[in-house]
């Protein structure tokens, strides 16, 4: 029988492609995004595909988290993988000169958001008697950044939140862990919002490490279906590949990334002084 496969923030990036990859490997798939235009245009992308549905979905919101949960079961009778992929970033820069409404709402979606899918699914799952968990974590998990500090800290809370979730529902047949994508080229790496006058540095360094330890979605997206759908039981923590072994190899062999980093201008984002 087809598993069922759930993502929240579905419509692009990393979600997107872990959505297509998925579903070439025979799953039952529900899509979500905030908006309802993105929505639609990658329901159209599956249209071709009987066992692809959809809804809008802000993950801030727990009623429409648990309208997505209900839709998914309505649909298929089960859910057997839940991934709280949605979030989002600040602009890159000194963490007081980002605008506080931006900082507010990365913590409504990356921590809320994770909190209110995280539980929501773990509910339903103890009722159905099993059930995969998988939240994404990134650059930061382990240690601060400079200059990325909202985000970074937003994965470290979901590193450290989803490993203590491990723990608490290893008893009820609920397998929880974490994916670490790594460096992927996306509207957000290919189109990073960073603050005015501290954009030419930033810019300058991200075109030298992508083409050496990135990769394009799909990489990514290829392993994060994998183990979302694999039999053998889920690890704690997970990876789209090594990030040390990709960067030697590539420096060792003169091999890159197939990215284009000419493509990537910043959205220069006014810093907030006062």
């Amino acid at each position: 029988m087809a598993k069922t496969l759930v993502i929240t923030g579905s419509t692009s990036g990393l979600g997107l492609a872990t959505a297509h990859s998925a579903v070439a490997k025979g799953a039952n798939l529900v899509v979500s995004s905030e908006s309802e235009t993105a929505l639609q245009e990658t329901l159209a992308e599956f249209s071709s595909h009987a066992n692809v549905v959809g809804m809008v979905c802000d993950v801030t919101d727990a009623s429409q988290i648990q309208a997505l949960i209900q839709t998914a079961h309505q649909t298929f009778g089960k859910i057997d993988c839940w991934i709280n992929n949605a979030g989002t970033t600040t602009p890159s820069g000194p963490t007081t000169e980002v605008p506080l409404a931006m900082a507010n709402l990365l913590v409504s979606v990356n921590i809320q958001g994770c909190l209110q899918g995280s539980s929501l699914a773990c509910r339903y799952f103890r009722k159905q008697g099993y059930g995969r968990l998988i939240n994404i974590t990134g650059r930061g998990e382990k240690g601060p950044q400079v200059d990325a500090n909202c985000y970074s800290a937003s994965k470290a809370w979901a590193r450290n939140f989803t490993l203590a979730l491990r723990k608490e529902e290893a008893g009820n047949g609920i397998e929880v862990g974490t994916f670490n994508p790594g460096l992927i080229l996306t509207a957000l790496t290919q189109h990073p919002r960073v603050l005015k006058g501290k954009h030419e540095k930033f810019i300058k360094g991200l075109k030298t490490v992508l083409p050496i330890i990135g990769n394009p979605a799909s990489v990514s997206g290829e392993a994060l279906a994998g183990f979302a759908l694999q039999e053998k039981p889920l690890k704690a923590e997970n990876r789209a590949g090594s990030f040390v072994w990709t960067a030697l190899g590539r420096l060792i062999s003169g091999r890159r990334a197939d990215v284009n980093v000419e493509t990537i201008s910043p959205k220069l984002i006014e810093p907030e002084l006062d």
